[in-house]
């Protein structure tokens, strides 16, 4: 495997633990917020994940619009100079319903919530 493609997945695993952290230390600023219990941060490298940068518009539901203010403000404050780009296509949530035949919880991407 050539030296690239093992620092690209070097990066990718550390991006991950990264985006760990953050979620933890997002949760404890954010303690007892609805905020802090519905959102998960996943922040990737645009370098090491090789994902198209081409951004893709979507109108997003007010819930979801109402947590990106908070989450900005968090990362800012993390990390002072970094840009923070949202790509919605790599976005996904959950939904949860009930009726009579029971409860169901639904793993949907970003456009099907919009």
């Amino acid at each position: 495997m050539p030296a690239e493609y093992v620092n690209k997945l070097a990066r990718m695993f550390q991006d991950i633990k990264v985006s760990d952290d953050l979620n933890t230390d997002f949760k404890e600023k954010n303690k007892g917020s609805l905020t802090a219990d519905l959102v998960s941060l996943k922040v990737l490298n645009a370098g090491a994940w090789s994902r198209s940068s081409e951004r893709v518009p979507v109108s997003l539901p007010t819930e979801l619009e109402d947590f990106i203010p908070d989450v900005e403000e968090f990362y800012k404050k993390k990390h002072n100079g970094r840009k923070l780009t949202w790509h919605h296509v790599l976005s996904n949530g959950s939904i949860t319903f009930q009726n009579q035949v029971g409860k169901y919880e639904l793993e949907i991407t970003t456009f099907q919530m919009a």
